[in-house]
């Protein structure tokens, strides 16, 4: 699927926030290699489950939920956008950011295995606030 316009910011910014409702993360681009930052919920896909952002470098691509707390909800949301969205590319990272994780040890290393298996994707599940290095 091509990517609108209207939905994405280029930048090449040494620090690329993504926030929504207290919950933050931050990826650290310290080459500043050239970057897309896609809006994905409400503008690249319009109806159905959904992830929030996308963030799109040369290689790579991290999708972006960030949650109150249904992380089952999340993880559909993730694989729908993945199978939307998703391009060849040797890295691709996929990150809930919740205020707070109902969900046991067990169950998110489940969800890894899966996301890892299904998508090729990692995933990260944290709360309030991550930082990545890109």
């Amino acid at each position: 699927m091509t990517l609108r316009e209207e939905c994405l910011q280029r930048t090449d910014s040494e620090h690329i926030v993504f926030r929504e409702s207290g919950n933050r993360i931050e990826f650290i681009n310290p080459r500043r290699e050239p970057a897309q930052k896609v809006k994905v919920d409400g503008c690249q896909i319009r109806r159905g489950r959904r992830c929030d952002y996308l963030l799109v470098l040369s290689d790579e691509e991290h999708f972006i939920e960030l949650k109150g707390h249904d992380l089952h909800r999340a993880f559909e949301q993730l694989r729908r956008t993945i199978s939307l969205l998703g391009r060849r590319v040797s890295i691709r990272e996929s990150y809930v950011i919740c205020n707070r994780s109902p969900m046991t040890s067990p169950e998110i290393q489940s969800e890894r295995l899966k996301f890892k298996k299904n998508h090729n994707s990692g995933l990260t599940v944290g709360t309030k606030q991550i930082t990545v290095r890109i």
